[in-house]
């Protein structure tokens, strides 16, 4: 009786090893990717990679023909905010103004006969980041080659509010004697181009 109750036993001890033998591990690797992008949030949410506003400033001249004063443009002109949404942790920012010039003209000019068919000014555009505001970023209608791109400095911030901000100043005739050109008679037009891009 006790033989046969131990070798009981031991069979039974020998058959656990046995069983941890008989697993097997599998592993299934997941792998996904997100692209760099930045995008305009317009309207009701909808994202686009252009962002398009016009600011008119009425009669750019005061009552003796020459240009109004730069600070009552600039007021004229106000702010202009974007949304811009952007994954990248290090965006940039290239920024481009072209003069207002009349539509005869065609081209900016300089005129010498105490005229002017363009004005000149200075485009300001600042960005709100994860950290504070960044900027402004600068860039003269004169000559009005892009400037940058230069690095925003940190994220850009993700509050479903505007962030972008642009404003313009030091408004002039371009003339030989700006202060007392007479601006001709004629529809004037320029563009302030900002462009924000993952790094």
């Amino acid at each position: 009786m006790f033989k046969k109750t131990l070798l009981s036993a031991t069979a039974l001890i020998l058959m656990v090893p046995a069983a941890a033998f008989a697993q097997s591990t599998g592993t299934v690797t997941i792998n996904g990717h997100v692209d760099s992008k930045c995008l305009v949030v317009g309207s009701g949410g909808a994202t686009s990679n252009t962002f398009s506003q016009t600011k008119d400033l009425g009669a750019l001249d005061q009552t003796n023909g020459t240009l109004k004063d730069a600070g009552t443009l600039s007021a004229s002109f106000g702010t202009v905010g974007a949304q811009v949404v952007c994954n990248s942790a290090s965006p940039t920012i290239t920024v481009q103004a072209s003069p207002l010039v009349a539509s005869a003209a065609g081209t900016p000019t300089q005129l010498t006969n105490g005229y002017a068919n363009t004005v000149d000014y200075t485009a300001h555009v600042s960005v709100t980041t994860v950290t504070g505001t960044a900027g402004p970023f600068n860039a003269g209608s004169n000559p009005g080659t892009p400037v940058g791109p230069s690095a925003v400095g940190a994220q850009l911030a993700n509050t479903g509010t505007n962030n972008v901000f642009v404003t313009a100043d030091s408004w002039v005739s371009r003339a030989s004697s700006p202060s007392t050109a007479l601006l001709v008679a004629d529809t004037y037009q320029g563009t302030i181009t900002f462009t924000i891009s993952p790094a």
